[in-house]
């Protein structure tokens, strides 16, 4: 078992994951917040919950980015209807919110062992706390 952390952001509390359509996605803490807070700047005010969890992702097959909802949901389909690989999801290097850490997107909840912690931030908390954590690992000029 390889137990890793992944982080998740939405606009609510999560205190049990379920999978939607298309599958459940995670990743670093950079890509986590980027995604949630294009979520929380559509809404327009509220807060940002950044969910920390601890998974087994031994059960992950690597793969490129699929890019758009649809390709996901095709995915998802497929390992849903046909799934002969064994696999609880996909692991895969997310071209949209650039990460060192690798996204991932599952389909199965035996791979979340526990949520760790669950961190509140509003908008500007959150984007702080972005803007940081790229600092910190030195992503390129053109991201910040």
């Amino acid at each position: 078992m390889a137990n890793n952390i992944y982080y998740h952001a939405g606009l609510s509390r999560i205190s049990d994951f379920h999978i939607p359509y298309g599958g459940l996605h995670m990743g670093g803490i950079g890509s986590a917040l980027e995604a949630g807070l294009r979520k929380l700047r559509k809404e327009g005010n509220g807060n940002l919950f950044l969910h920390k969890v601890m998974l087994d992702d031994s059960k992950l097959i690597d793969i490129n980015d699929l890019g758009d909802a649809h390709s996901w949901e095709k995915s998802w389909e497929y390992l849903n209807n046909k799934n002969k690989l064994g696999c609880a999801g996909w692991r895969y290097t997310n071209n949209f919110e650039p990460d060192p850490k690798k996204s991932i997107c599952i389909f199965d909840l035996i791979v979340i062992k526990q949520i760790v912690s669950c961190d509140i931030l509003c908008l500007d908390e959150a984007e702080d706390k972005l803007i940081s954590y790229e600092i910190d690992n030195h992503w390129p000029d053109y991201i910040l």
